[in-house]
């Protein structure tokens, strides 16, 4: 390539022109100069820089701490909830009681039959009986609603008022 030549009265413009783009990028360099310090500054605030107080991974590395300790204790709070379901389901959920006074010659309702039962319909019926000479307690094993032994009316409300009370719960 060659010379260019040019007319030498266009050498004041041509500097004025060159000044003038050298001004501009000037200001530019300026300008891009002020902005990249304050994303520098950003950077450091987020990521930390000397002080570890706003270090990112550091408060990140605290947090999947934190989850994983959150996680274990989430873990046993289940395992703890699945054991309390299993125990419910033979612990007393039901009870009916029943007050009645099966002799004549006694005031008050000093007798009684007791019901409680279980999930599953399972457990004892207790029965009270109360005289002026001597008091009976009895129990009785309930399966399905039934005993292998013989319900008294009132053993038979109770056991009917602990399925009222247990539909109620």
């Amino acid at each position: 390539m060659g010379i260019i030549y040019t007319d030498p009265s266009l050498l004041p413009l041509i500097t004025l022109v060159t000044a003038g783009t050298a001004l501009v990028l000037l200001v530019l360099c300026v300008v891009l100069l002020i902005k990249t310090i304050k994303l520098q500054k950003r950077v450091d605030n987020f990521f930390g820089s000397g002080d570890d107080k706003h270090n990112i991974e550091k408060k990140l590395m605290h947090c999947l701490a934190t989850v994983s300790a959150v996680d274990a204790k989430y873990d046993s709070v289940l395992d703890a909830i699945a054991y309390i379901e299993r125990n419910l389901e033979i612990c007393i959920q039901k009870v009916g009681i029943v007050r009645y006074n099966p002799f004549d010659n006694m005031g008050g309702d000093l007798c009684f039959a007791l019901a409680l039962l279980n999930k599953k319909n399972e457990g004892v019926v207790v029965n009270g009986i109360y005289g002026r000479d001597s008091s009976y307690t009895y129990g009785k094993a309930v399966s399905e609603l039934k005993s292998k032994y013989p319900l008294s009316e009132e053993e038979k409300e109770a056991i009917r008022l602990a399925m009222e009370n247990g539909r109620l719960a």
